[in-house]
C-alpha cells in the first residue's frame, strides 16, 4: 500500500471485475475508482494491484480498520461513497 504520515480516509482497491451489464471482465484502476466515488487522491491510500489479500487474508487483519471505507469495483456499477461509508461502519 502507498501511504504517507497523514491519516487517509479511504483505501482504494483496484482490481478486475465482471460487468453485470455486458458480462465482460474489466480492470478498474485506482484513478478510475477515485473518479467514480468522487474522492481526492489526497484522502486515499492505494492497495497495491499485486496484493496477496485473497491468498493470505490473515496478513491484513486490522489494516482495514483505520479507514472510513475500503473502495473497490462494484459489480452493479453503483459507486455511492456515502453508502460505502455506511456499509463499512456497520461491519
Amino acid at each position: 500500500m502507498t501511504t504517507d504520515n497523514l491519516t487517509k480516509k479511504y483505501l482504494i482497491c483496484p482490481s478486475h471485475i465482471r460487468s453485470k451489464n455486458d458480462g465482460d471482465r474489466h480492470y478498474i484502476s485506482s484513478v478510475q475508482l477515485m473518479h467514480l466515488y468522487g474522492v481526492s487522491y489526497k484522502d486515499c491510500d492505494i492497495m497495491s494491484e499485486k496484493h496477496d489479500y485473497w491468498d493470505n487474508p490473515h496478513r491484513y487483519v486490522g489494516i482495514f480498520d483505520k479507514y472510513e471505507a475500503v473502495l473497490s469495483p462494484d459489480y452493479n456499477g453503483e459507486y455511492n461513497l456515502q453508502k460505502e461509508v455506511e456499509r463499512w461502519q456497520k461491519r
